[in-house]
């Protein structure tokens, strides 16, 4: 059983911003980071640029295991992926937040993920406005295709929810919902609570 720690490691104005999910696969082999840095390249980046902003650069997808002893050494792929929308109104602040849910009740039941690089054009009345809703709506279905149970995952590899202090004690995530109202970055300094 392993568990890969995915950040990926993004630019907006020269603010460096590391994007981080888990994932598991049972019969892993450390062939398999390379496989998870390229379908989330290929099949989570690829996706999520379609709604922020041009001023966001993604340059590197970086893949650990982490629970039991690691066996394999970190993987870092990079990587050079832009946003696709152009607006001066950045918001840099804001962003979408998707709520991952599992079949566990509770905080540990849980996550989140934060989308940076979106405009103040795309709010109305402090929520999301109706063309962007319908672009983060087709972003969280494509998504859930490919990185959910039992949705799609089409990948092999299951997207989780789990605590820093455990991460072999993660739940499957089941959904992932867009909210209405737009997030605020967390600052976290780089590498603690990692």
């Amino acid at each position: 059983m392993a568990v890969f720690r995915a950040s990926l490691f993004h630019t907006s104005y020269g603010q460096q911003i590391r994007n981080v999910l888990h994932f598991h696969k049972s019969d892993a082999v450390q062939a398999d980071m390379t496989s998870l840095a390229i379908n989330l390249r290929d099949r989570w980046i690829d996706f999520v640029k379609n709604t922020q902003s041009n001023k966001i650069n993604y340059y590197m997808v970086q893949i650990e295991h982490v629970g039991d002893e690691s066996p394999w050494p970190t993987l870092q792929l990079s990587i050079n992926i832009t946003g696709n929308f152009f607006s001066s109104e950045i918001f840099n602040f804001a962003c979408m937040v998707l709520q991952l849910k599992t079949d566990f009740g509770g905080r540990h039941g849980r996550g989140r993920n934060y989308i940076s690089g979106v405009y103040s054009s795309d709010l109305s009345n402090g929520v999301w406005n109706a063309a962007q809703l319908v672009r983060f709506n087709g972003l969280v279905a494509t998504l859930k295709d490919w990185w959910t149970t039992p949705a799609g995952n089409f990948t092999g590899f299951d997207l989780v929810v789990c605590p820093r202090s455990d991460p072999t004690d993660f739940h499957l995530v089941t959904d992932i919902v867009p909210r209405a109202t737009p997030g605020t970055q967390v600052r976290r300094n780089f590498f603690r609570g990692a």
